[in-house]
């Protein structure tokens, strides 16, 4: 990673980390606990799929500090590895939330990693109930301006 993209990733997570929940409009809020109950329900119908056991057999195998939980399953791992298999459950099915002109799907990427910190955190501090709802906007609305920028620079 170049200085100028360490640079780049380091503001935009002091962005994340720095936005207060009481800062962020209701309208997105709600719209971001749509996206949450969209995740869950395209996740659950994912867990029928064969490809979804096989990463649950190799989350198995892999261990790890079990401190947050894999969707629709009883399976607790590590943080990492419940985000990457919820990940793949909002997104297996590809009907996960899409978010145009951008054609991004925000969700999928950034619900399950806030949800498994979050889970982590419940067991060893408070934190309040919209904290994993805007974290998660918070995230997804940056490969939107990424992308946003991206476009306007290539005229497109």
């Amino acid at each position: 990673m170049t200085d100028a993209t360490s640079t780049t990733t380091l503001r935009l997570a002091q962005f994340v980390v720095d936005t207060k929940a009481a800062q962020i409009p209701a309208a997105v809020l709600h719209q971001g606990k749509r996206c949450i109950i969209n995740l869950l329900g395209v996740s659950l119908h994912a867990t029928q799929d064969p490809a979804f056991g096989m990463m649950c057999a190799v989350l198995g195998d892999e261990g790890g500090r079990r401190r947050a939980s894999v969707l629709g399953t009883g399976l607790r791992t590590s943080l990492q590895h419940a985000a990457m298999a919820n990940a793949l459950l909002g997104h297996l099915d590809d009907y996960d939330d899409t978010f145009f002109p951008t054609v991004l799907h925000p969700s999928a990427p950034t619900i399950p990693a806030a949800l498994a910190v979050a889970e982590a955190r419940t067991r060893t501090d408070a934190i309040s109930s919209s904290q994993p709802c805007s974290a998660s906007k918070r995230a997804a609305g940056l490969p939107w301006r990424s992308s946003r920028c991206a476009m306007r620079r290539s005229g497109t």
